[in-house]
Order: C-alpha cells, then structure tokens, then sequence
C-alpha cells in the first residue's frame, strides 16, 4: 500500500513539473532596442510599437492598424525571459516582421506640479492628477483612476500601475506603460495596461 502512494504522490508531482515546463513559449523577432513602429505577421492584430528597454525589459502592442486601439500585447521582463501574451491564447502564434522602423515616442517627463489629466474609459469621461512624484491620484466622483508612474533612464517608456475604481467591467489592478506618442500630437500621455486578461488603451489630455 505504501509503494502504491508513493506511486501515486510521484506521478503527481511528476505531471505538476511537466505542467510548469510547458509553458506556452511564444517566438518574437529582434525588434532592436527603443521604440518601434513594428508591422508583424501571424497574429490577429498586426500594426503597432514595440518598446525595448536597455536592460531587455519589452512591451509589444498591436492593433488592426496604426491608428487602431491595442487588441494584442506581448510583455517581458527582461531579455532572458519569456514572453507572456494577453489575452492568452490556446494558439502558438510565431510573429515575422514585415517592417520594422524608428518609432518618435518617448518616455513622459514627470510635471513640476500636479496636473489634471482627463480621458474616457468605459465610455466616460474620467480625470486624474499626475503629480510631480509620479503619483495618480483620482480627482473625481464616479470611475475612479489611481496609481503610480515610474520613468526609468534607458526605457523608451514609463512604466504605469493603475488602478480603475468604480469604473464597470473594466475595474481592477493594470500594468503597462505611458510614453508620449508622436502620432497623437495633441495627447500629452499615452496608456497601454493590461490586467493579464482585458488590455486598456487610451489618451490623456492635460486640462
């Protein structure tokens, strides 16, 4: 009876390692290092920037077209890590680049004082305060936004935390980045995040 339970508790343990080596592994081009406006293949979304860190840390957005909202992200942590995709996808997309080219967007610059910045998100007008120490703070009733915005030297972007309060289905905890984008002259930041499932995407506009 003892063998047969060791048996059993090995095989366990056995599948469970196998589970955590299968990891779905995801196969990206070189896209280079900054920002990039990128075109790819072998995905649903095609047509977006990838931002590449110094040290190897990535954030890959792709939408329909240029001016499209983000539907697909590909996120690392470091160069030496995997690449994670939301939404995930029971799929093993292998991406090839089509164009690959210097992209304008640059981190943001933290302000000298507290600015309101408004946006819509869940079909609503929504507004924050940035302040100078890379604090969000909500400044209204309503859906909510709050969090923390880190700018890093070598990262062609900020790295943001937001949380959304109050705000429908979209509430909950996100990550992504902020960067100014060359493209959308009169925005002062733009947000990609995700919550490793839903991807938000949206401007904001200092009042």
């Amino acid at each position: 009876m003892r063998l047969i339970i060791f048996i059993t508790l090995a095989s366990l343990l056995l599948a469970a390692c196998s589970g955590h080596n299968d990891a779905k592994t995801f196969e990206l081009p070189d896209f280079g290092s900054g920002a990039r406006h990128v075109v790819v293949s072998g995905d649903t979304a095609s047509n977006g920037l990838a931002l590449i860190g110094a040290d190897g840390k990535a954030y890959l957005m792709l939408g329909n077209d240029s001016n499209a909202a983000s539907t697909v992200v590909y996120r690392r942590s470091s160069s030496n890590a995997r690449w994670g995709r939301v939404p995930e996808t029971t799929e093993s997309p292998i991406l090839a680049v089509q164009l690959n080219e210097a992209d304008a967007a640059t981190a943001p610059t933290l302000p000298s004082t507290a600015t309101t910045l408004r946006t819509s998100l869940n079909d609503a007008v929504v507004t924050f305060i940035l302040q100078p120490t890379g604090n969000i703070v909500a400044s209204a009733s309503g859906c909510q936004v709050s969090g923390k915005l880190n700018s890093a030297v070598g990262q062609p972007a900020a790295r943001v935390k937001l949380r959304f309060e109050q705000c429908g289905p979209i509430t909950g905890n996100y990550n992504g980045v902020a960067f100014v984008d060359a493209d959308a002259a009169n925005a002062d930041i733009h947000i990609v995040v995700d919550n490793g499932t839903a991807i938000q995407d949206f401007y904001a506009y200092a009042q």
